[in-house]
C-alpha cells in the first residue's frame, strides 16, 4: 500500500515552503516517524516525518517550492526492510616489537 507524504499546513499566513534538506535517499527503507526532510518558510522550519514504515519515494528535490496539502511523495509499505550485509573485517597490521 502507498501512504502519501503531504505538506502539512503551517499557519494561515504561510502559503508556501522551500525544501531545505532531504535527510533520506529515495528507495531507502524508513521506519514510521523517521525524519525524512526539512521545510523552510520565512517564519519557521519544520521537519516532516515518515507517516508509516516502508520504502521512501519523494517527487521533490532540495530548493523546490511546495504548498500546504501538496503530495510530495509516498511510503510504499510493502517495501522490504533493508538488511545490511556484515562488513568484512579490516585486516590489522602486525605490531613489530
Amino acid at each position: 500500500m502507498k501512504v502519501e507524504i503531504i505538506v502539512p499546513p503551517a499557519g494561515e499566513s504561510i502559503t508556501e515552503a522551500t525544501v531545505a534538506a532531504i535527510m533520506v535517499d529515495n528507495g531507502t527503507f524508513v521506519n514510521k516517524d523517521h525524519e525524512v526532510l526539512e521545510l523552510e518558510t520565512d517564519k519557521v522550519n519544520q521537519v516532516l516525518y515518515a507517516p508509516d514504515s516502508g520504502t521512501l519515494n519523494l517527487t521533490i528535490a532540495v530548493d523546490d517550492i511546495v504548498k500546504p496539502n501538496q503530495v510530495i511523495g509516498f511510503i510504499d509499505t510493502e517495501g522490504k526492510k533493508e538488511t545490511k550485509a556484515a562488513a568484512a573485517p579490516t585486516p590489522q597490521k602486525e605490531k613489530v616489537s
